[in-house]
């Protein structure tokens, strides 16, 4: 009888606390049951926090699980606890879990996601609960997405990259846009410290603690201010830092630190006693209690903490030693951006200053061109601005020219002029047709092609594109003219063209089928480390990896445009030089990227060519004798084909520098090249033939008649010719 009074006993209190577990309370109600318990949220944790200038809801919730004893006796256990960010603009949810310092978030640290599960249950309830709330939050970020969203994209993911000239310049467009979050001045001033700028860190960290006088901040600001040797202020900042947050072991080492410089030995001491305490696996804290401990002639103990230190981090050295060669570092690494950025805009500055000229000595020069340079003008100046820092756009833009510029009076010039000369200033959808800018590419997109194409159809892994003329459909392809060669070989019979030896590199590219590329072969220079590129003409280029700044650098034998450093496009995914805008084909960036090559023993070797297609090239010696030397013809040409008749066909090379045309054709097995033309406007081309023209042509301007026929004299350009043309300089040469 005693024990069942016991447990009777035993049972009730067990009730009893249950019930008390079940009770609804204000600070932690239940808001949902689950299939084996319930969810509890924590109504005091709800509150609006902000991150990079969006606005969230902050929540923590508990579930518990409910379990039975023997004799039906229920008992509720607590699982664990959730805390999560909502956003209610998008209906997102990120989550965490521990409680954490907002204020030092990076900006890619957390990844916002659908809302689901218990979260789900918890964001219904909190629209519920907090309407005022959610409704505040969601119109704050609507708000800042429309002023800031593209830029804060762009900055999230250059910081995460470690960009930190793009990061610095999209966090700035967002800073002077309105939004001075203390997170934003935070990266800002990082930025600036990555990129060598060291005073301007300083002020951007000023910023910081101006909007958020947090311990993080001051302390951020003390260890700069340490490592530029400025102690004293470094110490006012540290003593702020610890005045804020006395259990951050990473304050007090930074305090430590400075009392160590200061030679203030036995503070130091008590800071890093304290810091160790809290966090007792800090490399750069037992290190320079060791240096303490040897200032004051503790040698056993500085030689006990300096095997911790190592123990910890085997390469640890003291900040200063380690700052001064960080310092070099980005001394150079600025020395060098700078000097990229003047070679990557030396083209386009010659023709700005030129460009300058002729619109400050207007009255000397026809109108249209004037307004040609008012546009070469608005061009660069506004290509520099876009995407440069304020620092090289002022120092490379004439202030008059920057206030111009800003002030819109290029712009108005430009539309005034335009219309005077009866040319679209640039707008599209206007204009008889489409317009040439003055760098001989189409300036304006057109409705429609002034030809009889119908339909153009993009093939870019294939061919360059297709597109109809006169019913017919055409292929605008970038090949070997020796496919053409053989073509003609194979069904006409020896072909009428030069033959020339040219020299070629010891090793090409092969695919498991025999193709090789075009006539791309190649040789290595062990002292310079670059690749001799070969092509049907002889050798083109000197090729080199800069893997420090992710470069490809060129030096081009046949075409000075093409030499130059050749920097990485994230949009365009492939390395480019601006602002020619070439771009290093996929086989040779392939090649380049193995930095050394080993010679013969690298015959063999396998790549995957980096375009995409997952195509595997194969290493292999160049073919000791040929049954025939190469035709005298290019490289590469464009072709275009009737794509149901072979046999009808046209191609050319074309000359960036000179906007000309080469011309070839094929008379019967002869293949010419039979002339030369350039566009003059949008209506007219000039031709001229070559000791070698083919029948019917002949030298003079051809006019484009409202048939779309080019037409001079009784000769005629065949349609599909000039539209293959047209096409080229609107979809091709623009890339």
């Amino acid at each position: 009888m005693k024990l069942r009074r016991v447990l009777a006993i035993f049972w009730m209190i067990l009730l009893m606390l249950t019930a008390t577990s079940y009770a609804e309370n204000t600070e932690n109600p239940i808001i949902a049951d689950t299939q084996n318990g319930y969810i509890r949220m924590d109504v005091p944790y709800v509150k609006k926090v902000t991150y990079y200038g969006r606005s969230y809801v902050r929540c923590a919730y508990t579930t518990h699980e409910e379990q039975y004893l023997p004799y039906g006796i229920p008992v509720v256990n607590e699982v664990g606890k959730d805390y999560v960010l909502f956003d209610t603009a998008d209906d997102m949810v990120t989550y965490y879990s521990a409680p954490i310092d907002i204020d030092n978030w990076t900006m890619y640290k957390f990844k916002f996601v659908n809302i689901s599960g218990n979260a789900l249950t918890v964001y219904d309830t909190v629209k519920s609960m907090f309407p005022a709330l959610c409704n505040e939050v969601a119109a704050d970020n609507r708000a800042f997405d429309a002023a800031h969203k593209n830029d804060f994209n762009q900055a999230e993911k250059a910081v995460s990259e470690k960009d930190w000239e793009t990061a610095y310049k999209h966090l700035k467009n967002i800073y002077d846009g309105g939004c001075h979050d203390q997170a934003i001045a935070r990266d800002l001033g990082k930025a600036c410290w990555e990129l060598g700028n060291y005073d301007e860190a300083l002020e951007w960290e000023t910023r910081r603690i101006e909007a958020a006088p947090i311990a993080s901040a001051y302390n951020q600001r003390a260890w700069h201010n340490y490592l530029l040797g400025n102690y004293e202020q470094a110490l006012d900042d540290a003593q702020w830092a610890v005045m804020k947050d006395k259990e951050d072991a990473n304050i007090l080492d930074t305090r430590g630190t400075i009392y160590y410089a200061l030679g203030q030995y036995d503070k130091a001491m008590a800071d890093f006693n304290k810091s160790l305490e809290i966090n007792d696996e800090s490399a750069h804290t037992y290190y320079y209690r060791s240096l303490c401990n040897q200032a004051l002639g503790r040698n056993s103990e500085a030689d006990s903490d300096y095997g911790k230190a190592e123990k910890y981090d085997p390469n640890i050295i003291d900040d200063i030693g380690k700052f001064q060669h960080t310092r070099l570092n980005h001394a150079n690494a600025k020395q060098q951006r700078h000097k990229a950025k003047l070679n990557k805009y030396k083209d386009d500055l010659k023709k700005l200053n030129d460009a300058i000229y002729v619109t400050n000595n207007s009255s000397q020069f026809p109108a249209k061109t004037v307004w040609e340079n008012d546009g070469v003008i608005i061009s660069v100046v506004g290509n520099i601005k876009q995407n440069e820092t304020d620092d090289f756009y002022k120092e490379v833009i004439p202030q008059e020219v920057r206030t111009k510029y800003e002030g819109g009076v290029y712009k108005q010039q430009y539309e005034q002029l335009g219309s005077e000369v009866n040319v679209a200033a640039a707008v599209p959808g206007t204009g008889n047709g489409p317009q040439l800018a003055s760098d001989g590419a189409i300036a304006t997109a057109p409705t429609t092609l002034p030809t009889n194409s119908s339909e153009e159809i993009y093939d870019l892994n294939n061919t360059v594109l297709k597109y109809y003329s006169e019913g017919q459909r055409y292929i605008l392809s970038y090949e070997d003219p020796m496919k053409t060669y053989n073509y003609l070989k194979a069904n006409y019979g020896p072909t009428t063209v030069d033959f020339v030896d040219r020299p070629h590199g010891k090793y090409l590219f092969k695919q498991d089928y025999g193709y090789i590329w075009g006539d791309f072969s190649f040789d290595y220079d062990y002292d310079t480390h670059e690749y001799l590129i070969y092509d049907g003409a002889g050798l083109k280029q000197a090729v080199r990896f800069d893997d420090a700044n992710n470069a490809v650098v060129v030096r081009d034998f046949v075409n000075s445009q093409e030499s130059g450093v050749y920097e990485y496009s994230q949009p365009l995914a492939a390395y480019v030089l601006y602002p020619q805008n070439y771009t290093i084909k996929p086989h040779i960036l392939t090649l380049v990227r193995n930095t050394i090559f080993n010679g013969d023993s690298d015959i063999g070797a396998q790549y995957e060519v980096e375009d995409g297609h997952g195509v595997i090239y194969e290493v292999a010696l160049y073919p000791e004798k040929e049954v025939e030397a190469r035709p005298n013809l290019p490289a590469m040409w464009y072709k275009m084909t009737n794509e149901n008749d072979p046999s009808e066909w046209t191609a050319f090379t074309y000359d960036k520098a000179t906007n000309v045309f080469a011309m070839y054709g094929n008379d019967g097995a002869t293949i010419l090249n039979y002339a030369k033309r350039w566009f003059t406007d949008a209506n007219h081309i000039e031709n001229h033939l070559t000791d070698t023209p083919l029948n019917g042509a002949m030298d003079g301007v051809y006019e484009r008649t409202s048939s779309g026929e080019y037409y001079s004299g009784y000769s005629t350009i065949f349609n599909y010719i000039t539209d293959g043309l047209f096409n080229f300089m609107h979809y091709v040469k623009k890339f």
